[in-house]
């Protein structure tokens, strides 16, 4: 079925031509005629209307009634605002809980470690229900496979050193003249 293109689109044609590799694929005894493919391409896709601080176009998609974006519509200019103080608020409360609860990254066994018993601590506090009892469970779980990980890590850093050892020993007796 073909309808006429709406305003604002394009007709683009598409052709896909068949490979060897295809008609196999479909169990065509023979590879098929290249088929024609219609579609509609939109052209004027709207954009906001203002420009950003670089004086570059905004690429924003307008709102449903308004030539602007969220951020440059001046009828939303106070919610904007309040979006833009609750992300810092977001922000600083994320920083302040990480000074508070004392942790960093995730970067080390030690800074993941740190995050396991917070929240480990923070469920011991709920009152007592099986989903709390699934999560402490999970969450040991957890702290058991970080603390093999940590001793994995542990005798691999030192077998490494142990052969560094050798490797460097090994070069030394070369060197020496015989």
């Amino acid at each position: 079925m073909r309808t006429a293109p709406d305003r604002g689109a394009t007709e683009a044609t598409l052709t896909h031509r068949p490979t060897a590799k295809t008609a196999e694929a479909t169990g065509a005894l023979s590879i098929p005629e290249p088929t024609k493919l219609t579609v509609l391409v939109p052209t004027d896709v709207r954009r906001c209307s203002s420009n950003r601080r670089d004086g570059q176009p905004c690429e924003a998609t307008p709102g449903r009634d308004a030539p602007f974006c969220f951020v440059h519509d001046p009828a939303k200019r106070e919610l904007a605002a309040d979006a833009r103080h609750l992300g810092g608020l977001r922000r600083r409360r994320d920083k302040s809980l990480k000074q508070e609860y004392d942790v960093g990254g995730i970067e080390t066994v030690v800074e993941i470690g740190r995050y396991l018993e917070v929240a480990l601590s923070d469920l011991l506090a709920l009152d007592n229900s099986v989903a709390r009892n699934r999560a402490l469970i999970a969450g040991v779980l957890a702290a058991v496979q970080l603390h093999e990980h940590g001793e994995l890590a542990a005798e691999v850093r030192a077998i490494r050193a142990e052969l560094d050892q050798i490797a460097a020993e090994a070069a030394d007796e070369q060197d020496r003249p015989a």
